[in-house]
């Protein structure tokens, strides 16, 4: 498994915000589980196709921690916040904002995937709190530009150079005029494009900030009581260096190390 940790958080000056964290785990079986926060969620295998590898249908670390995060009261309150999930996979960040009060529409655009989140939306009985809809970041006709979204949210979705289509997908869903806040979990990757994802948010005009310990280390964690791995944490702006430095070196704390 790969180390969960927090990526970044971006914020504009009085607009737009994105916030985030990661890690990743693959099983080759469909699986049911219930998480720390009280959330049922069915993975499939994600050899279900003979097309292609589906990502989408395995609980990766990334939403477990960015989750977990938000159970912590992180981003709180949720009653009655309209969030939009870019790339949301089995649904967990969705259902456990779900659960939290908020009005959630998650995306995504694997046929498998979707079907797969409707059941875990019904296994929850969260339907009257989490609607589905199908986005292709490279389809701009999919895009929800007719509706308006309080915060954006995204776990592990930046890999194989796929930091232009999330910020195309991204930005087209940010509310300059209503302060829109985006909050990313990214894993940490030697290849990892997050980089150029950071560098397309700073030149839009989007302050970057990532969630640290009290010692300056990515605070984040797929395991454990929420106020536990994220005692202390908080939201650090990060300099042009300091994305650099967090997009290509791992500085984990103490919970990130799984």
């Amino acid at each position: 498994a790969m180390a969960c940790r927090a990526a970044a958080a971006t914020r504009r000056r009085a607009a737009p915000v994105l916030r985030g964290f990661g890690p990743l785990r693959l099983q080759a079986r469909a699986t049911c589980r219930t998480t720390d926060e009280g959330v049922f969620v069915s993975e499939d295998s994600p050899y279900s196709t003979d097309q292609h590898l589906v990502y989408g249908s395995v609980l990766w670390d990334s939403g477990l921690a960015l989750s977990k995060f938000f159970a912590s009261g992180g981003g709180a309150p949720w009653r009655g916040r309209r969030v939009l999930e870019l790339g949301t996979g089995t649904g967990v960040v969705a259902l456990t904002l779900g659960k939290l009060g908020a009005a959630v529409v998650a995306t995504d655009c694997e046929p498998g995937v979707i079907g797969l989140l409707e059941r875990n939306i019904e296994a929850n009985a969260l339907a009257s709190s989490v609607a589905v809809h199908c986005l292709d970041w490279g389809d701009r006709a999919t895009y929800l530009r007719d509706r308006r979204f309080d915060v954006v949210v995204a776990a592990d979705v930046l890999y194989s150079r796929r930091d232009r289509w999330l910020w195309r997908a991204l930005e087209a869903h940010m509310d300059r005029d209503r302060d829109t806040v985006a909050y990313l979990a990214s894993p940490y990757r030697q290849d990892s494009p997050l980089s150029g994802f950071f560098d397309l948010a700073a030149g839009a005009g989007l302050r970057v900030d990532r969630l640290e310990d009290g010692a300056g280390r990515a605070s984040g964690g797929a395991q454990g009581r929420p106020e536990d791995v994220y005692a202390g944490s908080r939201f650090v702006e990060l300099s042009a260096e300091g994305r650099g430095a967090a997009a290509l070196r791992a500085d984990f704390g103490e919970h990130n190390a799984q």
